[in-house]
C-alpha cells in the first residue's frame, strides 16, 4: 500500500502516476474524467475532508493530489485511509489506494507537568535512547507525567485531614479508631496545591518516579519483537522498585515557598476502614 507524508499544518502536493504492471504508464484515461480525492480515519468511519484530485497529463495517467494547510491542520499525528478516485459515465475507480501519515508540528499545549527529567530515568536505564520515537517527544515527557500523576494521586489518597480517621502507620492507633469519623472525599485542595509544584523533590521521590516513569516506557515495548530485552518484565521489574520506594516516603509539601515543610503525609500508612 503507497504511504504519502505531510506535517500537521503544512501543504503538499503528491504527484502520482498510474501505470501498467508497475512501469508502462496507462492511457485509458481522458482529459474528461473527473477527479475526487476523500480522506477519513479508516474503516466505516466518515470521511474528513476531501483533497483535491487534479490531471497532470491524462493521456499519461498523471495526476496530482493536494492537500491545504487548513486540511492537515484537523488531523491528529498518525495514519489515515487516502483515495484518489477517476469517475467517468457516473462509474468510479481508485486510482490511489493507500494512507496518509500525518507527523506533529510545534503547537501552543504546554509541556506536561512532571517531578523528573530525562537525566533521572537514564541514571537507571541508560538503554532508554533506543526506544524512543517521534510520538514519544523529548526525554519521555508522557510517561514522566504519568508518573507524577500517579504519585499525585497516591497523595490525595493518602491525606485525611479529618484527625477521627487514624491509620496503621499512625503512632498511637489502636482498637478505639475502628469508630472514627466518616473518611473524606478526595481534597479538591490538595490536589490543587500540588499542582503548583509544592512536593519538595528530594532524590528518594525522583528515584521512585523515575522508575515508575521507566515501568510506563517499558510496557508500551510489549509486543514489539526486541529478543535483546524482556520489556515485560523490565515494566514489572521498574514498577515494583517505585511501589515499595513509596512505601517507605514520607512526602514533604511546601505550602508557602519557604523551602520547609508546612505539611507531610506518610505514604507508609494504611487506612484501617
Amino acid at each position: 500500500m503507497s504511504e504519502l507524508t505531510i506535517v500537521q499544518g503544512t501543504d503538499q502536493s503528491y504527484p502520482q502516476q498510474i501505470t501498467i504492471d508497475g512501469s508502462t504508464p496507462s492511457t485509458q484515461f481522458l482529459n474528461t474524467d473527473t477527479l475526487s480525492g476523500r480522506v477519513w480515519p479508516g474503516g466505516g468511519q466518515a470521511t474528513l475532508f476531501t483533497p483535491t484530485v487534479t490531471w497532470i497529463d491524462a493521456s499519461t495517467a498523471q495526476f496530482l493530489i493536494t492537500i491545504t494547510a487548513a486540511q492537515s491542520t484537523t488531523l491528529g499525528p498518525g495514519k489515515y485511509s487516502l483515495q484518489a478516485l477517476a469517475t467517468r459515465s457516473g462509474v468510479s475507480i481508485a486510482i490511489f489506494d493507500g494512507s496518509l501519515k500525518v507527523t506533529s508540528a510545534p503547537g501552543s499545549t504546554a509541556a506536561l507537568p512532571v517531578y523528573t527529567s530525562y537525566d533521572d530515568l537514564v541514571q537507571y536505564a541508560d538503554w532508554l535512547e533506543d526506544l524512543q520515537t517521534e510520538r514519544d517527544g523529548y526525554g519521555f515527557q508522557r510517561e514522566q507525567g504519568r508518573a507524577r500523576s500517579w504519585f499525585d494521586d497516591m497523595l490525595v489518597e493518602r491525606w485525611k485531614w479529618n484527625s477521627y480517621a487514624p491509620m496503621t502507620g499512625t503512632p498511637g492507633y489502636g482498637s478505639y479508631s475502628l469508630y472514627g469519623g466518616r473518611d473524606p472525599f478526595p481534597s479538591k485542595w490538595l490536589r490543587d496545591t500540588l499542582a503548583l509544584n509544592t512536593l519538595i523533590v528530594r532524590d528518594q521521590v525522583r528515584e521512585c518516579l523515575a522508575k515508575k516513569a521507566i515501568s510506563y516506557i517499558c510496557a508500551r515495548q510489549i509486543g514489539k519483537g526486541d529478543s535483546a530485552r524482556d520489556y515485560g518484565r523490565l515494566a514489572r521489574y521498574f514498577a515494583r522498585e517505585a511501589e515499595e520506594i513509596a512505601k517507605t516516603l514520607r512526602a514533604e509539601i511546601d505550602i508557602n515557598g519557604d523551602e520547609y515543610a508546612d505539611l507531610v503525609i506518610n505514604l507508609g500508612a494504611s487506612d484501617l476502614r
